[in-house]
């Protein structure tokens, strides 16, 4: 028992100092399959080194030309920290006591977070199909927290028809004012990933990682459009497509990929309801050279005041717990609209 623990020290470490070959990978993979004691280990030894750069980038000193440094990795393990730290506080106690951080199956808009938040039911994921839900779920919950109040945000800002704020950028198309967060989330080419066209192209954050489930996912709102004055009628649709990717890992491989679309009827009581949606999803491979589609259209229901377009990835099995090691991104972003 001690010479595998020794083994498995010795592959993790490779593997944190990316050093680690592919058979080596392979067997760690394999090592974590289905042993929640070396899950937890290894949840330990990400936290520490996380926790560590953490501490060092913090201990970053000016320069004489007052310019600062930051370590890229220490950026990136701050980010990790967390979600690491929460992974292995839900490893070290009892499945059964222990609430998910996330649960299954939820739209990535659902929220009850307050009245003003959005209401979005949960909805059945299935690559390559499409699901339409026509009546909201006053259950369902946000997926993340950080979405949901930007969502809601955006609606706000739409309304009070605010020009400086943060986050995104207001827009026009086809006369219907929105507000989009690309350049908010645009990255340039990395992690042998280049973009489609231009020099820029859109990063996920950090996935959240439910240790429960396994599964580690993030989803992000891009657009927000007002409908509220659009001639809408039974033709109105609205066309969306998308292209997805994924760094290379060794560790992990296919990522599943959704955009989806929501129609929101905001009531004069103030509150904000879904009353129609579709996903498209996709799974992307993992070689950063192609970039996969997706492409959905939603007929825009009577009522719909805001059209919501969010996207998301996520990540299941012993896959999720190196979520962390992955980077995702998303590029050409194509919305049109017919029927106005």
């Amino acid at each position: 028992m001690k010479s595998k623990i020794n083994e498995f020290d010795s592959l993790v470490s490779k593997a944190l100092d990316s050093n680690i070959s592919d058979s080596e990978a392979v067997h760690l993979k394999e090592l974590l399959s289905n042993n929640k004691n070396l899950q937890r280990r290894y949840c330990s030894f990400v936290r520490n080194e996380s926790l560590m750069h953490w501490e060092q980038s913090f201990q970053a000193v000016e320069t004489e030309n007052k310019l600062f440094q930051f370590p890229n990795l220490s950026y990136v393990a701050t980010i990790a920290a967390v979600f690491i730290c929460l992974a292995s506080a839900w490893l070290a106690h009892s499945y059964r006591d222990v609430a998910p951080l996330v649960q299954k199956n939820q739209s990535p808009l659902a929220s009850n977070i307050s009245e003003n938040l959005l209401n979005i039911p949960a909805g059945n994921m299935v690559a390559g199909k499409t699901s339409i839900r026509k009546e909201a779920e006053k259950s369902s919950k946000f997926l993340q927290s950080s979405v949901s109040e930007k969502t809601a945000n955006f609606i706000r800002i739409l309304e009070t028809k605010q020009s400086v704020f943060v986050g995104g950028i207001l827009s026009l198309q086809d006369g219907l004012p929105y507000i989009k967060s690309d350049e908010h989330l645009s990255t340039a080419a990395t992690s042998g990933v280049l973009p489609i066209r231009d020099d820029n192209m859109m990063q996920f954050p950090k996935m959240t990682v439910d240790a429960v489930s396994k599964t580690a996912e993030v989803s992000e709102t891009v657009r927000v459009y007002d409908l509220g004055l659009a001639n809408l009628t039974d033709k109105t649709v609205v066309d969306a497509s998308i292209h997805f990717n994924q760094s290379f890992s060794s560790l992990s491989d296919s990522t599943e990929f959704s955009l989806s679309l929501h129609a929101i009827e905001n009531h004069e009581s103030g509150s904000l309801e879904e009353i129609g949606t579709i996903s498209q999803t996709i799974v992307s491979d993992n070689d950063q050279s192609t970039w996969e589609r997706a492409d959905t259209n939603l007929p825009i229901p009577h009522g719909t005041d805001f059209l919501v377009v969010s996207l998301k990835a996520k990540k299941f099995g012993t896959n999720a717990f190196i979520a962390h090691q992955h980077n995702f991104f998303a590029d050409e972003l194509e919305l049109s609209f017919s029927g106005i």
